[in-house]
């Protein structure tokens, strides 16, 4: 078989052939993403520099990893429409929350933000519930 050939044993899979439980993994990835916000923001407040900001980062470069895992697998589209806004939003907020009260953000911007939050959930919220959709565009 020459260099950079295809084994005929093992023919290239199309999208749609890679196991169904493999298709999670772009989900499973984002929703490690949420879940590492009140983990970096334990860990800063312990006074874990260090490794608090090297866990954002890794959980931060989730975010293109499971974006395009999401295209090349085929992942199911409908719960990552939502899942990785919310997922952007704990890692983003639990760490600010934390940078505040280590007093390494000014309260006034924390508040912004969480406002800026509180005010992207209330008009999801009722956007959803009045029947108005939205297709993201990808």
């Amino acid at each position: 078989m020459e260099f950079g050939s295809v084994s005929r044993a093992r023919p290239h899979l199309a999208k749609t052939d890679y196991e169904p439980a493999m298709r999670w993994l772009p989900h499973i990835l984002t929703a490690s993403r949420g879940f590492a916000g009140p983990v970096v923001g334990y860990i800063l407040l312990s006074g874990y520099h260090w490794i608090a900001f090297w866990l954002f980062i890794s959980a931060a470069l989730t975010d293109l990893v499971d974006g395009w895992l999401a295209k090349k697998l085929d992942a199911p589209k409908g719960i990552g429409d939502w899942l990785d806004p919310t997922a952007d939003k704990c890692l983003a907020d639990f760490t600010w929350c934390a940078l505040w009260l280590h007093g390494w953000a000014p309260g006034w911007l924390f508040w912004l933000l969480m406002t800026r939050t509180a005010l992207i959930a209330f008009f999801w919220w009722r956007a959803r519930f009045s029947g108005f959709t939205y297709e993201p565009n990808l």
